[in-house]
């Protein structure tokens, strides 16, 4: 019975290795072999190229990984040298400076515009007498 098991088990994924190549785009193939070796290999040598063929092409289609419960790739170097935290990320601290200015300008003209009206109104009133 473990015998079968195996023998499905091993023929469920050379047919699953080999319809996966058939499905992926050319530009998309692992490594620099064209698609038709890739075929070649995933049908010839079921078990050897199946798990080749597997790995490889999750790295390409996968890159993140499945997450921290599996077994995880290293992370590209573009994902690598964002920052970790908003305090280390120089465009954000740029947008907060930006913003803080534009709050601390605008309470200025309100403070400017209230002053103002406050001394306009008294020199209208001294003017009427």
């Amino acid at each position: 019975m473990p015998r079968i098991a195996l023998a499905i088990f091993v023929l469920a994924v050379w047919i699953y290795a080999i319809i996966d190549c058939a499905r992926t785009d050319r530009d998309s193939m692992p490594g620099k072999l064209p698609k038709v070796a890739w075929l070649a290999l995933t049908f010839f040598l079921p078990i050897l190229g199946s798990c080749i063929w597997l790995v490889v092409s999750f790295r390409i289609k996968h890159p993140d990984g499945l997450g921290t419960a599996f077994i995880s790739f290293p992370r590209s170097s573009q994902q690598s040298e964002r920052p970790s935290a908003p305090d280390d990320d120089p465009e954000f601290l740029a947008r907060l400076d930006a913003e803080l200015r534009f709050q601390e300008w605008e309470r200025r003209q309100r403070t400017f515009e209230e002053d103002g009206r406050a001394t306009g109104d008294s020199n209208d009133s001294e003017s009427e007498d």
